[in-house]
C-alpha cells in the first residue's frame, strides 16, 4: 500500500463529509487507507462513517488525548509506505497523490512534504516557515504587527515575499498537511507527545533537519484549510496556555532562543 491518510478529529464532525469527499477525488491513481482517529467519541460521526465511508478505519478514543498522541495512534493502525497527517477541516482543491509521492522519492534526503494551503477566499495561508526565534514568536504572540508593522524577524520567519508557486525548501509546514515516509517517521521517533497541542509539527520538522533530511513545499497539491487559530480568539483561554506551554517545550527542548543550532 503506498499511502495512509490519518485525519484526527477532535468535535469537527461538520467538517468531515466534505474532507472525505475531496480526498476521493484524488486517490484513483494510487493504494490508500484513510484512518480517523475521533477523539471525543461522536455518535455522528461514528454513524456517518459507517453509513457513508465503511471502507475507512475508525479509532474511537475512550479518553481525550493530546493531538501528536492521536497522530501517533492513527500511524500505529497504518500500513502505508507513506502517511499524510490531514487535518480534518480540509478541502482538496488540486494535485495527484502518486505524482506527490513521485516527487518526494526524487529527492534522496526528503524529510516532509506539504502542499499549498488556502483559505476559504483561496487566499494563501502562511502554513510554510523558518524555524521560530523566541522573539519572533512574542512578537506574533501579542499581534505587535498591528501597531509597528512585521520586523524582520518575523518576515523571515513567516517567509515573506517567496514565490508560492514554486517548489522550495522549507524549515517546516503546518500540521494541517505533512506527509513522511512511514519509515522515516518510525526512525526520528514519531510525534513528541509531550507536546499535548502546538508545536509537534515544528519539533518534527527540526529533528529531521537535525537528523540530516530536507523538508519541501509542493505548491502543485492545493488544500482549502478552514483555519481556527482557537489559541489566538481570548487573550487567555486553554488552547492558548496550551500553545504557550509547546512554545516554552519548544525551545527548552532544543535549546535556543535566537538562533536554531542546526
Amino acid at each position: 500500500m503506498n499511502l495512509s491518510i490519518i485525519i484526527v478529529s477532535h468535535n469537527h464532525d461538520q467538517y468531515i463529509r466534505g474532507c472525505l469527499e475531496s480526498l476521493m477525488d484524488h486517490l484513483s491513481n494510487t493504494s490508500y487507507e484513510i484512518i480517523l482517529v475521533d477523539n471525543v467519541g461522536s455518535a455522528p460521526l461514528k454513524a456517518l462513517i459507517h453509513g457513508e465511508f465503511p471502507e475507512i478505519k475508525l479509532l474511537v478514543n475512550s479518553r481525550k488525548q493530546g493531538f501528536a498522541q492521536n497522530c501517533n495512534q492513527g500511524f500505529r493502525a497504518s500500513r502505508g509506505r507513506y502517511v499524510l497527517f490531514l487535518n480534518p477541516d480540509t478541502r482538496f482543491l488540486k494535485g495527484d497523490f502518486s505524482d506527490f509521492i513521485r516527487r518526494m522519492e526524487e529527492i534522496p534526503d526528503m524529510g516532509v512534504a506539504c502542499g499549498r494551503l488556502l483559505n476559504a477566499d483561496l487566499s494563501p495561508q502562511a502554513t510554510i516557515r523558518r524555524f521560530p526565534t523566541f522573539f519572533a514568536v512574542l512578537f506574533r504572540g501579542f499581534k505587535l504587527e498591528k501597531f509597528f508593522g512585521l520586523s524582520s524577524a518575523q518576515k523571515v520567519y513567516l517567509m515573506e515575499g517567496e514565490n508560492l508557486s514554486e517548489q522550495m525548501e522549507i524549515d517546516w509546514c503546518l500540521g494541517a498537511f505533512i506527509m513522511i515516509h512511514r519509515e522515516l517517521f518510525e526512525k526520528v521517533g514519531m510525534f513528541d507527545e509531550r507536546f499535548f497541542l502546538y508545536y509537534e509539527d515544528i519539533d518534527l520538522c527540526y529533528r529531521l533537519r537535525e537528523a540530516g533530511r530536507r523538508n519541501y513545499f509542493f505548491p502543485e497539491v492545493q488544500v482549502i484549510h478552514y483555519y481556527q487559530r482557537d489559541s489566538s480568539r481570548k487573550i487567555l483561554n486553554k488552547n492558548k496556555l496550551w500553545h504557550i506551554s509547546s512554545i516554552l517545550k519548544f525551545f527548552w527542548k532544543h535549546k535556543y532562543l535566537i538562533q536554531p543550532g542546526i
